[in-house]
């Protein structure tokens, strides 16, 4: 028996296993530590901006395994234009997730800009400056590569929904 919705599996997987990740650095103090010198709050709209893109990768993919199981089920030939376009649509539509590997790269970034600042103060502040600039790029840095591996799976989905439909 061919497991249906595949796609939709190996991402609810992928983001499982990184949220089991994240618990575990939650369990060893590693989120305590980036959260405790995060005196300006990136690390929470890193989070969120992961947290939206999780929750659209797993939306997109079922979208998408939905239309792949139709495909599969039906006669490639016997597609009317509309449906054509709505696939090609899908592939637009998935964009928005590696948008928010490169918002949460950009919020990184500007966490390390604020860190320096704070760092550039006053002699007592360089530990913490430092602290808050590297802990938000490897917040943004990590993020995106957790979004950028949903936006590789959902592109190359759609590819093949596209080839199947053409």
């Amino acid at each position: 028996m061919i497991l249906k919705s595949l796609l939709f599996y190996r991402l609810v997987i992928f983001n499982t296993l990184g949220i089991v990740g994240l618990l575990a650095g939650y369990w060893y103090g590693l989120v305590d530590k980036l959260l405790q010198h995060d005196a300006l709050g990136v690390i929470y709209v890193i989070a969120g901006l992961l947290s939206i893109g999780i929750f659209g990768s797993l939306n997109r993919g079922w979208k998408i395994s939905k239309a792949k199981n139709f495909v599969s089920q039906c006669n490639a030939r016997l597609w009317a234009h509309s449906f054509v376009v709505k696939v090609r649509k899908m592939a637009h539509k998935n964009e928005f997730i590696q948008s928010m590997a490169a918002q949460s790269v950009l919020v990184g970034l500007f966490g390390n800009v604020l860190g320096l600042i704070t760092a550039l103060g006053s002699p007592e502040s360089v530990q913490a400056g430092a602290a808050i600039a590297f802990g938000s790029t490897a917040a943004g840095i990590l993020t995106a590569l957790w979004l950028e591996v949903n936006f590789l799976m959902l592109r190359t989905a759609t590819s093949n929904l596209i080839e199947d439909v053409s």
